[in-house]
């Protein structure tokens, strides 16, 4: 999200080269290993948090959102995600909330 945010404010900045530079080509490639995994994954024991949240997510999560905004649009992946905010508020989401809150923007 940080990145539209600055492409919004900012669009000299070309933040998306950026992205594309920084952390899509990291995902894409951290993906292709053996030892990569699925962004949600099920966490039975606290100390398996650390071992899943790691920097494959870091890099797959955002890559995943990108490909989310251009899929919908700008004004649908707006709508989606203020829906989104706005109904989850100080509440705990799961996966399907966000493509619920997409689809239904669309």
């Amino acid at each position: 999200m940080e990145y539209l945010c600055v492409n919004h404010m900012f669009p000299g900045y070309h933040i998306w080269s950026q992205f594309t530079t920084a952390s899509h080509m990291a995902a894409i490639q951290l993906d292709a290993l053996q030892i990569s995994h699925p962004v949600e994954v099920v966490v039975m024991r606290l100390c398996e948090f650390d071992e899943t949240f790691d920097y494959i997510s870091c890099h797959k999560e955002p890559a995943i959102i990108k490909m989310l905004y251009k899929y919908r649009g700008d004004d649908c992946f707006r709508r989606g995600m203020e829906q989104y905010l706005n109904k989850l508020a100080y509440k705990n989401a799961v996966t399907e909330d966000l493509g619920d809150s997409l689809e239904s923007a669309s």
